[in-house]
């Protein structure tokens, strides 16, 4: 008998072929008359605007007119139970009425219709959510996937392979390179993140959208975590340049637009600079805020601090090139010319730079490009 009431008692669900149960479709209550009372206030507004721009009567004729269907609207929602059983339509007419006129219940309409077109096949959220990442599966696709995830910061090569599945590749190829992408995240990447944003296929969008903001997080996470080993010791010069650090990589992850990387640099350069206090004999801060400097065109600053640490430090050959751009954008031309002929013997070594770059050396330098 008990078991009988608590069949009867329980939610009925449909069963398939193998017995699974299904879960019961979502679905908007009241569709039907909710697409009725939509074309009726259409229509109502549209004799409304009508009466507003024929003359026929006073301004707030129409005007009056136009409020009264709003608070109808608005008290139907709050007092009929079937709305609040499920209020987002209805919530919708109400709002998207009293905003933009007859464009509201025209707009409302159109959604009841593409809502009862998309739910007929619903995916459930979590469904869909573990698709934006989905699991590796050992396929001849994601095996060479995986081979381009090992890719080495110096083969260019690697970075336009990214490019080319994300410009020619199929879905499932693009969810999966993103997938890896944020797995394995280098800054390298960030401007195909970026560039998967425009992706004319939305589920690569939205993946694109929620890789950023999953990195922005976690970015985040680790900011407050050392932001609150500093505040523990403010002198301790170790918690401060680990910030800095922070701080520094997360510039150069190639997701931040231009107001935020401005912000993030301002942070870097301020934790360098109290790293410094800390710790004066620290070159690698000095040489970091040279470099942060440089990126924000802050070039008489940059060369002070960039010209510091190839005094005390043994330079690189980027660093020589910091130190010659500075010389450049300050108009310092024959000390700029001085330090290309330093590096004329070298001009072997700068093959790892860009053509350009090692073509300026060699101008600078008088030599033959």
């Amino acid at each position: 008998m008990s078991d009988r009431l608590l069949t009867r008692a329980a939610p009925k669900q449909s069963r398939d072929r193998e017995g699974a149960v299904k879960q019961p479709r979502r679905q908007h209550t009241n569709a039907g008359r909710l697409a009725a009372l939509s074309a009726s206030v259409f229509v109502l507004e549209l004799a409304a605007l009508h009466v507003y721009f024929s003359g026929g009567c006073p301004w707030w004729v129409p005007a009056g007119g136009h409020l009264a269907i709003a608070f109808a609207l608005l008290a139907w929602c709050y007092r009929s139970r079937a709305c609040r059983e499920d209020v987002r339509l209805p919530l919708l007419l109400a709002l998207s009425t009293a905003v933009l006129g007859p464009i509201g219940p025209a707009g409302t309409l159109v959604t009841i219709v593409l809502a009862r077109w998309y739910m007929r096949n619903p995916i459930p959220f979590e469904e869909w959510y573990r698709s934006l990442f989905p699991e590796a599966v050992e396929t001849t696709e994601d095996q060479l996937l995986k081979r381009i995830a090992g890719w080495d910061a110096e083969d260019p090569g690697g970075l336009s392979a990214f490019m080319d599945i994300l410009s020619f590749g199929s879905l499932h190829q693009k969810q999966a390179l993103i997938a890896l992408m944020t797995q394995h995240f280098r800054p390298a990447f960030g401007s195909i993140l970026k560039r998967a944003l425009s992706d004319t296929q939305a589920a690569v969008r939205v993946q694109a959208a929620t890789a950023i903001n999953r990195l922005e997080n976690a970015m985040l996470e680790r900011t407050l975590a050392l932001t609150g080993r500093v505040r523990e010791d403010p002198n301790r010069a170790e918690a401060l340049r680990n910030l800095a650090r922070h701080y520094d990589e997360y510039l150069y992850t190639g997701i931040l637009e231009a107001r935020r990387e401005e912000e993030v640099r301002d942070q870097a350069l301020s934790a360098y600079a109290q790293a410094l206090e800390a710790d004066p004999s620290d070159e690698e801060s000095v040489l970091a805020m040279g470099r942060l400097l440089l990126r924000g065109k802050r070039y008489a600053e940059a060369y002070q601090y960039i010209e510091r640490a190839i005094k005390n430090c043994p330079s690189t050959r980027q660093t020589g090139l910091w130190h010659m751009e500075c010389l450049f954008h300050l108009g310092r031309f024959g000390e700029l010319r001085e330090a290309a002929g330093r590096s004329r013997g070298n001009l072997d070594s700068f093959s790892e730079f860009p053509a350009s770059a090692v073509e300026a050396v060699t101008l600078w330098a008088g030599a033959q490009p």
